[in-house]
């Protein structure tokens, strides 16, 4: 009797421990090295400035992107919407303007030619500058 203890004790260990370890071991694949990347070179925006026909002054002008992004954001919401309704709007201005960037493959601005997007609200995005 007390070695069918000893045999289920055993038999127990090795189904509950030893059989997953093994079967974890077998099935995952060989565990790499993390790459470190080079702290000194910083990954960039694919667009650093886009063009934008600006209809108060009938001109274009270029601007940094993110400069853009908040100006949309700025004039299509209250500063006192929920901090993450702001960053869900900054998103979607983001990918509006880069899904229209010519640099990117987009169409640009179809009114305004030589520009990736206008601020006019009715066709593109409401954009204000910050003295605005």
């Amino acid at each position: 009797m007390k070695a069918s203890w000893q045999y289920i004790i055993i038999l127990l260990i090795f189904t509950v421990i030893l059989l997953p370890w093994a079967m974890v071991e077998i099935i995952t694949p060989a565990r790499h090295e993390p790459i470190e990347e080079n702290p000194q070179e910083k990954k960039t925006n694919p667009v650093k400035k886009i063009t934008i026909y600006r209809d108060s002054s009938k001109d274009y002008t270029e601007m940094p992107l993110e400069e853009y992004v908040k100006g949309v954001v700025a004039a299509e919401m209250p500063a006192s919407f929920e901090l993450e309704a702001l960053k869900a709007q900054a998103v979607c201005a983001r990918t509006y303007v880069l899904r229209r960037c010519k640099d990117l493959g987009g169409d640009g601005c179809n009114l305004h030619p030589e520009a990736d997007i206008c601020d006019s609200p009715s066709h593109c995005q409401a954009m204000v500058t910050k003295t605005e």
